[in-house]
């Protein structure tokens, strides 16, 4: 397979592809492209404050949604590899307040990689977190959220579920008797002395964070406020795409883990889901079918493997006006981060499609 990338034609044609869905009204944000510790592209379009026409930069940092579970699954492990948490051990042990009938089932692998058989809480049309929730402790949102029956047994089906990330949060807390802010700035934000990354609490909006917005039905901009309470460890974590490359690098090494539980979390349970992470081979000849559906796809090699195929190591986010993507192909150490503060009209994904095309001569 011929590689195309980096070379002066392809990073231009990168620029081009992002200009163009920026003067189309369809990115305002940053992406980032890397080979090893080179960044090969770096560039951010449209605002970050619309009423402050203040523009995005490289060091402004976005909610990245869902990819918060990546932090919060390196956390975990962290504890696991000083002995303070059992993977394998049931969540009543380490939440005594938590429902004895099904906290005795379910795992702390079971949480990390989807396959608890909870509820997801924001997958209900009803739920919405008003005033009455927003004065709850974690603890209480958490009662609150399992109330209800589980879907299937522990451990025999993956459905992706938010609540098992925002309980994974708690125990974080009840283990290391600190909140969850302290926990990932002592051992990830600190140590990999990241500028733009941190966990919102909703008290005043971190300084370099681009305000969030959506396309009304009218086709209008609206600005989004962000819910401290809505996304806890499954969503609440913001981050630049230079921290992000700076991250992408320690995963790596064994700066923050050993590469023991690194392994263990970069492989795929059900559905090609790891620990915060999709983590599976894709055929080059596939990579639309992956990026459109990358829990359900199914990867089968083609005869000449190493040239046709990669290891992908993906996950997206999206929330309150952000979107994010973080694809780190691994076999060459080649990462692309796109993070974005508008929601409505394309996703991440095709953008990141058309990037990847222009880097493998696709």
């Amino acid at each position: 397979m011929k590689i195309n990338y980096p070379n002066y034609h392809s990073v231009n044609s990168i620029d081009r592809i992002l200009k163009v869905y920026h003067y189309q009204g369809l990115f305002s944000g940053s992406a980032l492209v890397s080979q090893g510790e080179k960044v090969t592209y770096k560039q951010s379009f449209g605002l970050a404050h619309r009423a402050w026409h203040c523009p995005n930069k490289p060091k402004t940092a976005f909610m990245v949604g869902s990819n918060t579970k990546q932090f919060t699954a390196m956390l975990v492990l962290q504890l696991v590899e000083k002995g303070l948490v059992d993977i394998h051990q049931t969540v009543d042990k380490y939440l005594p307040y938590f429902r004895k009938d099904i906290g005795g089932k379910i795992t702390i692998h079971h949480l990390l990689t989807h396959t608890s058989g909870l509820p997801n809480y924001n997958a209900d049309p009803s739920f919405r977190i008003d005033d009455r929730l927003i004065s709850f402790t974690i603890e209480k949102m958490i009662i609150e959220f399992t109330r209800g029956e589980l879907e299937f047994e522990p451990g025999s089906q993956f459905k992706y579920c938010n609540t098992g990330y925002y309980i994974l949060g708690d125990i974080i807390e009840k283990i290391t008797g600190k909140n969850y802010s302290e926990v990932l700035n002592e051992n990830i934000v600190g140590p990999l002395r990241l500028e733009n990354t941190g966990f919102f609490q909703g008290n005043d909006s971190p300084l370099g964070l681009a305000t969030g917005y959506v396309f009304d039905q009218e086709g209008l901009l609206v600005e989004q406020a962000v819910n401290p309470r809505y996304g806890y460890s499954a969503g609440n974590i913001y981050s630049s795409v230079e921290d992000l490359h700076r991250w992408d690098r320690a995963l790596y090494s064994e700066e923050l883990l050993s590469s023991k539980y690194l392994s263990m979390m970069f492989t795929p349970y059900l559905n090609n889901y790891a620990f915060g992470w999709v983590s599976t081979a894709v055929r080059w000849d596939q990579l639309k079918e992956f990026l459109e559906d990358p829990l359900h796809y199914q990867y089968s090699p083609d005869r000449d493997e190493r040239s046709t195929s990669a290891h992908l190591i993906v996950h997206r986010g999206m929330t309150h006006g952000y979107e994010s993507l973080i694809i780190r192909i691994v076999d060459r150490q080649q990462l692309v981060v796109l993070l974005s503060n508008t929601i409505g009209r394309v996703y991440l994904e095709e953008i990141a499609l058309r990037i990847i095309s222009i880097m493998y001569d696709l």
